[in-house]
């Protein structure tokens, strides 16, 4: 049963990519802000024994630029064809200032 506006889709796996898509959209965006706060918190925190080695400002900082390219990936299709090109446009660049502020913050550390 093929679908009239995609003619070689189901109606089944038109349901379901929008839940897939916000799915990992929405996992790798809490995983991109888990890695803000990460370096943030990595960076500005005073006490020596919070991070002595600075594996979470490291880890962090690599691990942001992924999780942001599968969030800007993922997010927009988890929304109605009308609407994926303005979400794309308000996410990916929140996303790409977001992970060159932790960039910033880990080469200025």
């Amino acid at each position: 049963m093929s679908s009239t506006r995609h003619p070689g889709r189901s109606a089944g796996v038109q349901r379901a990519m929008p839940l897939v898509a916000g799915g990992v959209g929405g996992a790798a965006g809490l995983v991109w802000l888990r890695c803000i706060y990460l370096v943030v918190t990595s960076r500005f925190v005073t006490d020596p024994a919070f991070d002595p080695h600075g594996y979470g400002l490291i880890a962090g900082s690599v691990l942001s630029l992924p999780a942001a390219l599968v969030t800007a990936m993922a997010v927009p299709f988890a929304f109605p064809v009308r609407h994926r090109v303005r979400v794309a446009r308000v996410t990916t660049p929140i996303l790409l200032m977001g992970t060159a502020s932790v960039w910033a913050v880990f080469l200025t550390a």
